[in-house]
């Protein structure tokens, strides 16, 4: 999750860079990337692999699903077969039934998951949310109030990326202790 807030904060501070208009805030918008690009880096390094790899693919899924879901067309599950298929009764063969069991057994799997990993995907949706209606509501000032609206949702930003960072510490150990300590 400490990745998360800090992927939000490179996207509006990306974003940012492109709009302000005073050079002081541009400069600011740029220091938050450099800063937040590196603590992501810190915080990447000591991620297992397997469990990014696990939640990005989880994430891919549900993605197609919702946008399956808005078009009302067949799903494809992550076997590549069709989940909303209608049953072919000219197919008995063993092998069919066979791989429609494996289908559905993958795909109970791949819904159900942990917990942790299941909330770490609602977290990365919501937090992916977040970006894009700061984005949009600061994309809607004009000019002259972009720089003051972009600096107080900075200040807001940075208030609860130390909440979280001093939260995450209290529960770390080693060098991922560390890494939250420094912020």
């Amino acid at each position: 999750c400490a990745a998360l807030g800090n992927q939000e904060e490179i996207a509006v501070s990306q974003f940012g860079q492109e709009r302000a208009q005073n050079p002081k805030v541009k400069q600011f918008a740029q220091q938050m990337v450099q800063d937040h690009t590196a603590f992501l880096s810190k915080l990447e390094a000591h991620a297992p692999k397997e469990a990014m790899q696990r939640l990005e693919a989880r994430a891919a899924a549900a993605r197609t699903d919702r946008a399956a879901d808005r078009s009302n067309q067949p799903r494809a599950t992550p076997t590549g077969r069709d989940n909303n298929r209608t049953a072919n009764p000219n197919r008995d063969s063993a092998a069919d039934n066979q791989a429609d069991r494996n289908t559905r057994k993958e795909d109970a799997a791949g819904r159900q998951g942990g917990a942790g990993d299941r909330m770490l995907m609602v977290a990365r949706e919501v937090s992916q949310e977040c970006t894009n209606l700061t984005i949009q509501e600061l994309e809607s000032k004009e000019a002259d109030k972009f720089d003051e609206c972009f600096m107080g949702w900075q200040v807001n930003a940075h208030i609860g990326m130390l909440a979280k960072l001093r939260t995450y510490e209290r529960h770390a150990d080693g060098e991922l202790k560390q890494i939250f300590a420094e912020g």
